[in-house]
């Protein structure tokens, strides 16, 4: 060798599902308050339902995204909103404890889980998305993403070994 200690260090680290429950755990309880808050929005099986779809989205790596939109009658997102960006890369010094979601009148808004696909998941052959999708508990329909005045602020890290979502808020101009 002619250079020890010159080069380039890759870190690998499987996820494991202890990894995802952690993760999951936090936005878990971020969706309780989302069902506690506004219980005309989410029933208590439609929660059920969608976290055991997330979690196992998550742990076979089919996503990398998860919005929790509030939206208008005309469609446009709500300020309360919430979203997750999922990395298998996490290497956050910080663990954060879910909580401090807004309180808002819900009156006339509509609640809509949305996910985005990873390109795992659109490799997969239309069999094989069938399989997946034959397992999964809640209604996953695609969806045209809202839009509203305002901008994401990211709030919250979670993150356990190489399995992280960082959360935003959608917050109005």
């Amino acid at each position: 060798m002619t250079n020890p200690g010159v080069g380039t260090l890759t870190r690998t680290e499987s996820i494991t599902m202890v990894d995802i429950r952690d993760v999951a755990a936090r936005i878990h309880a971020d969706l309780c308050t989302i069902r506690v808050r506004h219980p005309a929005l989410l029933k208590a099986d439609r929660q059920a339902n969608i976290f055991a779809d997330l979690v196992l989205l998550m742990y076979r790596g089919f996503i990398d995204r998860i919005d929790f939109n509030f939206t208008f009658a005309s469609g446009a997102l709500h300020p309360g909103s919430v979203r997750y960006d999922l990395t298998r890369q996490w290497s956050g010094w910080s663990n954060d404890e879910s909580g401090g979601l807004g309180t808002f009148d819900s009156t006339g808004l509509r609640f809509t889980v949305m996910i985005h696909h990873t390109a795992t998941w659109k490799s997969l052959s239309v069999q094989e998305r069938a399989n997946v999708e034959r397992d999964l508990l809640a209604n996953w329909g695609p969806m045209q993403a809202p839009t509203g005045n305002g901008n994401w602020v990211s709030d919250r890290q979670y993150g356990h070994g190489s399995f992280g979502a960082e959360r935003f808020v959608f917050r109005a101009d």
